[in-house]
């Protein structure tokens, strides 16, 4: 019996996103946690063949319950726990990289999504990226979930003015408090979307939320 190649396996999805630009894209995820390892697997499983993820992280027990790993992977490297997870359910096999970030971590890749809980190391992102390069950053809080947009000439602006409280201070992370855990699936819902838009050269939204609480998709342009 001939095997399918792995093409086919995107084949439900050619009709959805420009083909040409998918197999081409390239995105970076900044730490395989919650929202990332669940990214990730949505990129995957979309179509994306050309991802790298950064994390130094070691897979624990508690990370099953929100995190794309099972309870063989403790102790591994979340990156090559997920690099494993990733090629057995998708046949796409992912970069990574076993390290905190460097700026050499993100040249070349199209779109960088900022899926960790420190802001010094967002900031670092946002200033090391290029004009070219769109950055998706992702948070969360107890039932609400965020993405911001930012690219271009602008993004350095944008980025601080969605950290700025009314009184000019750069305010943590929201996702540095706790989160239920089907937020990061959402999130991955979240960016998978908006990489479509991407693949199909949409103009993307600013904000993208998403409030369980109660049941509100809103966005802002």
């Amino acid at each position: 019996m001939k095997q399918p190649s792995n093409e086919s396996r995107f084949d439900r999805q050619s009709s959805l996103q420009n083909n040409d630009r998918r197999k081409e894209l390239k995105v970076c995820v900044v730490w395989a946690w919650g929202i990332g390892s669940n990214a990730v697997y949505c990129l995957a499983k979309q179509g994306i063949e050309h991802i790298k993820v950064i994390d130094f992280d070691s897979v624990e027990i508690e990370n099953t319950g929100s995190q794309f790993y099972t309870e063989k992977h403790i102790g591994m490297y979340k990156v090559e726990a997920l690099q494993q997870q990733i090629l057995e359910q998708t046949g796409v096999k992912i970069d990574i990289v076993k390290s905190k970030y460097k700026s050499s971590n993100i040249k070349s890749y199209d779109i960088i999504v900022l899926a960790l809980d420190n802001l010094e190391t967002r900031k670092a992102i946002v200033e090391d990226c290029e004009d070219w390069q769109v950055i998706l950053d992702t948070r969360m809080v107890k039932r609400i979930s965020q993405c911001f947009s930012f690219y271009g000439f602008q993004k350095q602006r944008w980025f601080e003015e969605c950290y700025t409280t009314d009184e000019n201070t750069i305010q943590e992370v929201a996702c540095t408090e706790k989160a239920i855990a089907h937020n990061a699936l959402i999130m991955a819902w979240i960016v998978g979307s908006l990489v479509c838009d991407i693949c199909n050269n949409k103009p993307l939204p600013r904000k993208v939320q998403c409030d369980i609480t109660n049941y509100v998709l809103s966005f802002n342009r």
